[in-house]
C-alpha cells in the first residue's frame, strides 16, 4: 500500500502540474489539506501530501486571476463555492506563507472591473474577515458597488457575495445596514422586482434569529435613514401611500424574508 500511495501521489503531482483548469485544482485542494492535517488510517506520508498541496496552491494562485474573468452568473456561483473551500483549506493548513500567497491573490481581484460582482463581494468579505481590508474600506467598497452604473441585479449579486455566511455583520455594523437600507429604499418599482429573488436568497440563508435581529436593527435606524417614504419620494412622482395597502405589502415581503415578527 505505501508503494501504491507513493505512485498515486506522484501521478497526482504530475497531473496538477499539467492541468490548466483552475476549478479542478481548487476542487482537489481541500481534501488533500484535510488528509495532511488529520492523517488517515493508512498513515499516508503527510510530507508527500504537503508537497502536492504546495504545487496545487501555487498553480491555483497563478491561474485564478484569469479564471475569474468574464464569468456568467452560473460560472461565478460555481467558482465562489471553490473559492470558499480553498479559503477554508488554507486557514486549516495554517502555513503563513500559504496564507499570504492566497490573500495576496484575492486582493488582486477586488479592483477589477471584469470580475463578477458575486465574486468581488465575496472576496472583499473574506479579506475583511482576514484583516487584509479594514471595515471602513469594506464599507466604502460596498457603497461604491451600490452607487456605480451597474444594473440592480449586478448590485444585488455583490451584496449576496459580501453577506454570504450570516447576518451578524449587519447586526453589529449600523453603517453597513444603513447603506443597504438606503439602496433598497431607493430602488424603482421594476428594479425592486428584479432584485427581490436575489435579496430573498441572501437573507433566506441567514438563521431565523439573525433575520429577526437584522429586522430589529432596521427598525432602530435613525429617522431619515429607515422608515417613511423612499428617499427622493417627495416631488419625484411617487403616489400618496395608502397605509392599509402598504401594510399588506410589507407583511408579504416580511414573510418572504422570514421576518414576519418584526412587522407592525
Amino acid at each position: 500500500m505505501p508503494d501504491a500511495t507513493d505512485r498515486l501521489l506522484a501521478a497526482l503531482a504530475d497531473r496538477a502540474a499539467r492541468d490548466t483548469d483552475v476549478a479542478h485544482l481548487m476542487a482537489a485542494l481541500p481534501g488533500l489539506v484535510e488528509a495532511q492535517r488529520y492523517g488517515d488510517v493508512r498513515q499516508t506520508d503527510t510530507q508527500a501530501l504537503g508537497r502536492v498541496t504546495d504545487t496545487l496552491l501555487v498553480r491555483i494562485c497563478a491561474g485564478l486571476p484569469a479564471a475569474v474573468s468574464a464569468l456568467d452568473d452560473d460560472g461565478a456561483a460555481a467558482l465562489r463555492t471553490h473559492l470558499e473551500a480553498v479559503h477554508g483549506a488554507v486557514a486549516l493548513r495554517a502555513v503563513p506563507d500559504d496564507r499570504d500567497r492566497w490573500l495576496d491573490t484575492l486582493h488582486g481581484l477586488v479592483d477589477r472591473a471584469d470580475v463578477h460582482g458575486l465574486l468581488v463581494g465575496r472576496t472583499v468579505r473574506l479579506l475583511r474577515d482576514a484583516g487584509r481590508v479594514d471595515p471602513a474600506d469594506a464599507a466604502a467598497r460596498l457603497g461604491r458597488a451600490l452607487s456605480v452604473g451597474a444594473d440592480a441585479p449586478a448590485k444585488a449579486a455583490w451584496v449576496e457575495g459580501f453577506l454570504a455566511g450570516g447576518g451578524l455583520l449587519l447586526v453589529h455594523d449600523a453603517d453597513l445596514l444603513a447603506l443597504l437600507d438606503r439602496w433598497v429604499r431607493g430602488l424603482g418599482e421594476q428594479e425592486f422586482v428584479d432584485v427581490l429573488p436575489l435579496v430573498r436568497r441572501t437573507f433566506g440563508a441567514f438563521e431565523a434569529g439573525e433575520r429577526r435581529a437584522v429586522a430589529d436593527r432596521v427598525r432602530e435606524l435613525p429617522t431619515g435613514t429607515a422608515g417613511g417614504a423612499p428617499r427622493g419620494a417627495a416631488g419625484a412622482g411617487w403616489p400618496d401611500v395608502d397605509p392599509d395597502r402598504a401594510a399588506a405589502a410589507l407583511a408579504t415581503v416580511a414573510a418572504i424574508l422570514g421576518v414576519r415578527e418584526a412587522v407592525r
